[in-house]
């Protein structure tokens, strides 16, 4: 524990410091500010670290996250309403996600090198470390992680009661092995797409089996 003005307001705020960690490279502390208009202390807990280009701040109910390029400009801050994982999926890209009630969450990736910022993807699967597929009105998406390579719709008929994706596995750069339920009676089923033509077509159908 120890006293600092670490918001610069001219103030002495009270910081206690918590473990280094390995993983993000920073040293966790939590921060009670001085609020002079309301003469009393208020917490704050900081996630930044000073090579860090993800940073964390816990504000009263909400978690702020601030993105930096390589420059350590800032390239995007949003909050969300519990604390976020933080996860590096690739050597340069980083998920940062929360949970919006189990089993839903929503995401978006950051590629540290090239400071690009992902849409945000409501209840998605990473494929391969470079593509995301995800249910949308009763329809597949299946894109790279930044919208720049491949965007594709696949329409089947999906089963609606249950999340229909099983699996979903990369054969090649053309053709991924989608595994799913199938229409009112959950018949699992697993087709080889090809994903790069100008409709997503059926390589093969392999097999459809069973019941939910």
């Amino acid at each position: 524990m120890r006293l600092g003005d670490i918001n610069s307001d001219g103030y002495q705020d009270i910081i206690i410091v918590g473990a280094y960690s390995a993983r993000l490279g920073e040293y966790q502390y939590e921060a009670f500010l001085w609020n002079d208009s309301e003469k009393k202390y208020e917490l704050v807990t900081e996630g930044r670290k000073s090579d860090s280009q993800v940073a964390v701040k816990r504000i009263a109910e909400e978690y702020e996250v601030r993105l930096y390029d390589k420059a350590y400009n800032e390239v995007f801050s949003t909050t969300y309403p519990k604390e976020p994982w933080i996860v590096e999926v690739t050597e340069s890209i980083f998920e940062i996600g929360y949970s919006t009630g189990s089993p839903a969450s929503t995401v978006v990736y950051f590629d540290k090198d090239s400071g690009k910022i992902s849409a945000g993807y409501m209840n998605s699967r990473l494929i391969d470390g470079k593509y995301v597929a995800y249910m949308e009105n009763e329809e597949l998406i299946f894109t790279d992680i930044f919208n720049e390579e491949i965007y594709r719709t696949i329409k089947r008929d999906f089963a609606t009661a249950i999340d229909p994706l099983i699996s979903i596995e990369m054969l090649d750069r053309d053709t991924i092995l989608l595994h799913y339920y199938k229409g009112n009676d959950f018949l699992e089923v697993q087709e080889e797409i090809n994903i790069r033509g100008a409709e997503p077509e059926i390589t093969a159908e392999l097999h459809s089996y069973g019941r939910y």
